[in-house]
């Protein structure tokens, strides 16, 4: 007994099939149904398997593709009376298995294709209109956020066309992460720009806002690679941490250089001025960091576990801060007291000269203005909204967020729900 795929072009074959069809299923293949039944077993995405003694056919057993070749369903799988019981129909399955794991299709990109051929083919076909449009849904195996999903959607993405939209909570993820990567080098840099300009504007020290920056990405740098011990990290917590710790820590080294200034008019040694510097800044920055970091701390006690996502990343990167504002950053200014000294320019933020007079002649009315606003501003605060949902704070122009839109305007379908119930139950128990 051999066992092989079907030979489509052998006439003599496929009547060998029609009468072995009649034979085991006599009620459903009487007579032209089972040259019906054999033509269609035939057909070219089909799969079809022989078994065959001595040039006869004793056994055939054909599958279907099922969700775009994802998977296969038996049908038919037919023995002859004569050969039963000896192992052929077990032969054949194991065939027709074989065949099916080398030709299932698991990249998404292949179903869609293949769905978007047929439909294409349909007259009726059309996106938007008074004709309709037509809804494909794609499942996957992993969680919207996975790697191997986001991979998926960009596959599918290079097959759509202007007339194709794709919607749902795994492509508007995929489009916020690619947003992210896209723009929190920007952001960084703005944030990095506007730093050193107001450096620039409020210090003597022309060399001093470089060196600071050039402090800054030892604490970050740290803090990014300590988060391997967290296990993972939120995108949301990846693309703020670098601008928080920045705005954070950077006043850390401000007070550092400042005491250090001081110190040298009283202590002309370098070294000794900023052992004195270091000295008295930490106790400052100490108690600044401790109640900074107490507050991101907080963040963890939320349910919701971005809060702990963010407070424990901010909370390490506040701690590494004042750890480098008295270890790296005493270096930097050390290494570069020459440039630091020969590089200078006059400031252009104005001294406080008559407002703290006036401050002081006058605390009991400022207070009492101050204290008057503050019941306008908390009125509108609790009149402000607030939204919940993420997708309302991105660009509408996303192609997630424009087929998510299309979902609710051509089907109605705003939010999915699914509600599994029992097989068992009964149609009276279900309503």
């Amino acid at each position: 007994m051999t066992i092989e795929l079907f030979d489509r072009t052998n006439k003599g074959r496929l009547a060998q099939l029609e009468d072995l069809l009649e034979e085991c299923f006599p009620q459903a293949y009487g007579g032209d149904l089972a040259r019906r039944q054999a033509e269609l077993c035939m057909e070219e995405e089909r799969l079809a398997i022989a078994a065959l003694e001595d040039g006869d056919l004793i056994g055939f057993v054909g599958a279907i593709p099922q969700y775009g070749v994802t998977g296969w369903e038996l049908h038919p799988l037919a023995v002859t009376g004569s050969r039963r019981g000896r192992g052929v129909g077990k032969a054949l399955v194991a065939r027709l298995e074989q065949e099916g794991r080398a030709r299932t299709v698991r990249d998404p990109a292949g179903i869609l294709r293949e769905a978007w051929v047929r439909w294409e083919e349909r007259e009726d076909f059309a996106l938007s209109g008074d004709s309709g449009a037509t809804l494909l849904v794609v499942q996957f195996d992993y969680p919207s956020a996975h790697a191997v999903t986001m991979a998926a959607q960009n596959t599918i993405k290079k097959l759509l066309n202007e007339r194709c939209f794709i919607g749902g909570i795994s492509a508007i993820l995929e489009d916020t992460r690619a947003l992210v990567n896209k723009e929190m080098p920007l952001y960084i840099l703005c944030a990095v720009g506007a730093c050193l300009v107001v450096l620039f504007l409020s210090m003597k020290e022309t060399v001093v806002p470089l060196i600071f920056m050039l402090g800054m990405i030892f604490p970050i740098g740290y803090n990014f690679g300590t988060n391997i011990f967290l296990g993972q990290i939120s995108y949301i917590t990846e693309a703020l941490a670098t601008v928080l710790q920045l705005g954070v820590t950077m006043d850390f080294s401000i007070f550092l250089l400042h005491r250090f200034e001081e110190e040298q008019l009283t202590c002309p040694d370098p070294e000794r001025a900023m052992v004195q510097a270091i000295q008295k800044t930490f106790s400052s920055i100490l108690a600044s960091s401790l109640t900074t970091i107490a507050g991101f701390l907080a963040m963890c006690t939320m349910r919701l576990t971005l809060g702990r996502d963010i407070g424990l990343v901010m909370a390490k990167g506040v701690l590494l801060g004042v750890i480098s504002t008295v270890t790296i950053l005493p270096a930097l200014l050390l290494t570069f007291r020459g440039a630091i000294s020969r590089h200078t320019h006059r400031t252009f933020i104005p001294r406080l000269q008559r407002t703290p007079r006036f401050v002081v002649r006058h605390a009991v009315p400022i207070l009492a203005v101050f204290v008057a606003c503050f019941v306008p501003f908390a009125v509108a605060q609790a009149k402000t909204p607030v939204y919940y949902t993420l997708f309302d704070s991105l660009p509408q122009d996303l192609p997630g967020i424009e087929g998510t839109n299309r979902l609710k305007e051509d089907f109605g379908m705003t939010t999915s729900h699914f509600i599994l119930v029992d097989a068992d139950l009964s149609s009276r128990e279900m309503q």
